[in-house]
């Protein structure tokens, strides 16, 4: 500011000055880039141990004790597949009656609330709770998904980090995408898909000063999870043939294209019914979400957990049309009862609920 007094004083011009603001600009600019990419990379590390760590307390146990992967529910026995459904209920149960209120909120919903309200500001003992009450869900067989207790831990890191290197709140946002992109990147080793993600599902946008950090994050995080966990083969597709565009092959796409209009329609009537409840005791609603997965549990365990089991035998053709319609009607409605009674867990499709519908946080409370 003295020179540029001076200079106006002496009645000479800016534009020299305004060159090296320009290039003073640019070189902060570029600081400010290789910080956010180096603790970009360092959240991509600390997020591919972390959900290694949380890959390990879900899948170890089961293989050890169970004698099967945790999707391969349908290998168990009944008395197997109830006893741990109706366990993990209870201890669900038992630690939300223990636990403060305000630690109740979890999931995807929840890092969008603090995103847009709190700037990003992440306790860390709701993050605890993600970890170890979904650890406990997918144990349990009941019908919940890995995705949004991901996204929620990854995003618990970035902003702890964020928080930790004092950054302004365009670096708290671009660690936050760093954590989560990098958590779906190792969970899954999919590191386009958690780019994608953290894009497209938190920050409903491309930001391009965001790209490199989030690029390294994922990257640097699909490799610790290949190391630690070893590469991941959920589904085996044996040979891949050309579509033949007919009009048998547009009359299915329009019948499939229906019906998952319909399940939609159906999951998310469901769901708002089900939020009419969340006033109930955790151990009223957490007693049905039991009853229900005990019920289905004996005559379809193919629906218990993730489903990735399931899938797979979709793609080798093993089931056929009436089991697979039934299949996925069940699991429709099971995942919604379970959710939508406060299961911690998590889905990606709760993040567009929030938006659409109004729906808080407090809708994650259990």
């Amino acid at each position: 500011m003295h020179e540029i007094r001076s200079r106006l004083k002496r009645g000479g011009n800016l534009k020299g000055l305004n060159l090296r603001e320009k290039w003073s600009r640019k070189a902060r600019a570029y600081d400010d880039l290789s910080i956010l990419a180096a603790l970009g990379a360092l959240c991509g590390l600390l997020s591919g141990l972390l959900m290694a760590l949380f890959y390990a307390v879900i899948y170890l146990p089961a293989r050890y004790f169970i004698g099967a992967d945790v999707d391969a529910f349908e290998t168990l026995s009944v008395e197997w597949r109830v006893g741990l459904s109706v366990s993990a209920c209870f201890l669900l149960a038992l630690v939300f009656t223990g636990l403060p209120k305000k630690l109740h909120k979890v999931g995807v919903p929840y890092v969008v609330e603090r995103l847009n309200y709190y700037n990003g500001n992440l306790p860390i003992w709701n993050g605890v709770v993600q970890f170890f009450t979904a650890a406990v869900g997918l144990i349990g067989g009941l019908s919940i998904g890995k995705e949004g207790s991901a996204v929620h831990l990854g995003a618990t890191l970035g902003g702890y980090l964020a928080g930790k290197a004092k950054l302004p709140q365009y670096g708290v946002e671009t660690l936050l995408a760093c954590g989560v992109a990098g958590a779906i990147s190792a969970i899954f080793q999919t590191p386009l898909a958690g780019v994608l993600f953290a894009f497209e599902v938190i920050f409903l946008e491309y930001r391009q000063r965001y790209v490199l950090p989030v690029l390294l994050s994922s990257v640097i995080a699909t490799l610790v999870s290949h190391f630690l966990i070893v590469p991941l083969h959920i589904f085996s597709i044996d040979s891949i043939s050309s579509v033949v565009l007919s009009l048998d092959m547009f009359l299915a796409c329009f019948v499939l294209v229906l019906f998952i209009v319909l399940l939609s329609a159906l999951f998310l009537h469901t769901q708002k019914v089900l939020w009419r409840f969340s006033g109930l005791s955790v151990w009223i609603r957490f007693s049905v979400v039991a009853a229900l997965t005990a019920l289905v549990a004996i005559y379809f365990p193919q629906t218990l957990g993730s489903g990735y089991a399931s899938l797979s035998n979709v793609l080798s053709g093993e089931l056929v049309v009436y089991s697979l319609l039934l299949l996925v009607i069940v699991k429709t409605l099971l995942t919604a009862f379970t959710v939508g009674l406060g299961v911690p867990g998590g889905m990606i499709v709760l993040n567009f609920y929030y938006w659409r519908f109004g729906w808080r946080a407090s809708r994650s409370d259990v």
